[in-house]
């Protein structure tokens, strides 16, 4: 199953490999590390011009799906229950639906899925903030 979302699967730093030129391509000021084994990138994103700046982290192995986790402001004071907020126990963001295949490390997929769904994420839970009710949709991670 792993396969579908990785063509390189059994080489996980070809994947790591790609994620990070498409990031430095497209986002200049993003804080990018990497090794053989995994990609932190550190960014500031601002999902609407009345948003806070959220600093995320976004950490990527090249055979399992990103952890995304929001780093400032911290948000585990603000949870009572991460399913409330599409969030998984160990409070990364929950994006995408995995069955569905939305995410592969191929070519652009941090910088038109990852990077994009995070920014939406910080939106709704703006909106969870304001209504208590998550608007952002999806299945929630138990």
């Amino acid at each position: 199953m792993a396969n579908k979302y990785f063509k390189s699967f059994k080489n996980p730093y070809i994947n790591i490999i790609r994620v990070k030129k498409d990031l430095e391509k497209n986002f200049l000021d993003f804080k990018i590390d990497n090794n053989y084994k995994e990609i932190s990138i550190i960014c500031n994103l601002t999902p609407t011009d009345l948003s806070k700046t959220y600093k995320v982290k976004i950490n990527f192995d090249g055979k399992t799906r990103p952890k995304v986790y929001v780093l400032e402001p911290e948000l585990k004071s603000l949870i009572n229950k991460t399913y409330e907020v599409h969030m998984f126990r160990d409070y990364s963001l929950c994006l995408y639906y995995k069955k569905n295949y939305e995410f592969n490390a191929d070519k652009d997929v941090f910088s038109n899925t990852i990077v994009p769904w995070t920014s939406l994420w910080l939106y709704y839970f703006e909106l969870w903030q304001y209504t208590g009710k998550w608007l952002g949709g999806g299945i929630h991670p138990i």
